[in-house]
């Protein structure tokens, strides 16, 4: 627990920053010390330290103005901040947990009072990180498909709608890419539907892995996945579907049931002389051009052209 939080010890006496640090450090906490307010308020913004021990005088910034800040920064993590200060009028106590402080000390300290006031902010600390955790995991688990895990379909059209938005604002081309896997209903049929799970889940890895590192993936529905292409003109977004197609159908997809040849039909559009045009058209053109790769033959791209569009 005490190497797990870095605590900032800001204070320009040379006796009492000495004291602090020696009386925390022996008690095996991760301390890291500055004698003014400019300093400390420099490793705050790097985002380690989440105990902060503040000098309410000092050069520069005084503690007052860095609790201010740290509040109005808006920090990933929060920071718990002591004020040590030599007042102990109520009025002063108040005017620092208005500004931000969570609690205050008052020099000279006793040891073991410093370290429980301390203990008690590390726990906050720690409650707030968890917290934040799993925030994150809820969060996590809202936006991603269950089976594939990549983008569900919820999220990844809020994320197109956001592309489109983007690429109209910024004057720069967007493309999309629906891609179907071909002939999965004989998948189905031939292996089982948890052998058409097993190849659901790895096309969409498969996918993932050929994209660039900012393309986006998502499970538009049932066997069809789109991909989202920032900055892609119809030729790139040839390239890039092509890549696409390619790693899908490069080996067989193991499963428990046995191995399946799988292949992958692509539409895509670009709306490199369309940048007005709605998310939905662009869906509808690529999804036009989808149907003509399946007319054809499937395993293959098409890109769409001006009819697609129409």
């Amino acid at each position: 627990m005490c190497g797990a939080v870095k605590i900032l010890i800001a204070d320009d006496e040379l006796v009492s920053r000495h004291l602090m640090k020696a009386a925390l450090r022996d008690m095996g906490y991760d301390v890291v010390v500055v004698d003014n307010g400019q300093d400390a308020w420099e490793v705050l913004q790097e985002g380690e330290a989440r105990i902060a021990l503040i000098d309410w005088v000092m050069p520069g910034l005084d503690g007052i103005e860095i609790c201010r800040r740290v509040r109005e920064a808006g920090m990933l993590g929060y920071v718990y901040v002591i004020v040590v200060t030599g007042r102990d009028q109520t009025e002063d106590v108040v005017a620092a947990l208005d500004a931000g402080a969570d609690d205050c000390v008052t020099k000279p300290f006793r040891p073991e009072e410093l370290s429980a006031r301390v203990r008690t902010g590390i726990r906050i600390v720690m409650l707030e990180r968890a917290l934040r955790e799993t925030q994150d995991e809820l969060r996590l688990i809202a936006t991603r498909d269950e089976l594939t895990k990549v983008w569900n379909r919820p999220a990844i059209l809020r994320l197109l709608e956001g592309e489109v938005n983007r690429s109209r604002r910024e004057y720069k081309p967007f493309a999309i890419a629906l891609v179907d896997i071909d002939h999965f209903k004989q998948v189905n049929d031939r292996l089982g539907h948890l052998a058409g799970d097993v190849v659901l889940a790895e096309v969409a890895s498969r996918l993932t892995s050929a994209c660039r590192s900012y393309d986006r993936v998502g499970r538009y529905g049932g066997e069809e996945m789109v991909v989202l292409m920032p900055g892609c003109e119809s030729d790139a977004a040839f390239d890039v579907s092509e890549r696409l197609r390619c790693a899908v159908s490069a080996c067989d997809i193991l499963t428990p049931e046995g191995a399946a040849s799988v292949t992958v039909s692509v539409g895509a559009a670009s709306n490199q002389d369309r940048l007005n045009v709605s998310s939905t058209v662009m869906v509808r053109a690529a999804d036009r051009a989808l149907y003509e790769s399946k007319g054809n033959g499937r395993n293959r791209v098409t890109i769409a052209t001006l009819a697609h569009w129409e």
